[in-house]
């Protein structure tokens, strides 16, 4: 039973996760500035580079435009889907198993933000220039 209801919290969080609006993200300058530290690149590289991680934000930037309305219909219609499973599973669960369960939401909270929210670089990875543990 606890397996099931978190691979649907699960399950809910990462849809969710797709149903947020992605900002369009670091902008270039930060983007160029990882790259160049992560790859190594030459100056040369970094100067080919910068205009293509312009243009590539500005056009994330369009096409979150674009898409704006669609996402909040989205998330719109996962929180009330999401709502609707709560409202289920409280008849279903103990007064406890609900507040561990909704603990459980919270703590996975973070992969209701989507993708190029992730801790770190753009992909997760520790960022070169981040403090060492």
């Amino acid at each position: 039973m606890k397996k099931v209801l978190l691979a649907c919290c699960l399950g809910a969080a990462v849809v969710t996760a797709y149903a947020q609006p992605q900002h369009p993200g670091p902008d270039a300058n930060q983007r160029l500035t990882y790259l160049q530290k992560s790859l190594q690149l030459s100056n040369e590289q970094t100067q080919e580079i910068k205009p293509i991680l312009e243009q590539s934000a500005q056009q994330r930037h369009a096409l979150m435009k674009k898409y704006e309305e669609q996402f909040k219909a989205f998330r719109a219609d996962m929180k009330n889907q999401d709502q609707q499973t709560r409202s289920q599973l409280a008849g279903v669960l103990t007064p406890a198993q609900l507040q561990a369960f909704d603990t459980q939401r919270e703590a996975h909270k973070h992969f209701r933000r989507g993708p190029g929210h992730r801790p770190g670089g753009p992909h997760g990875e520790a960022r070169p220039d981040a403090p060492q543990p």
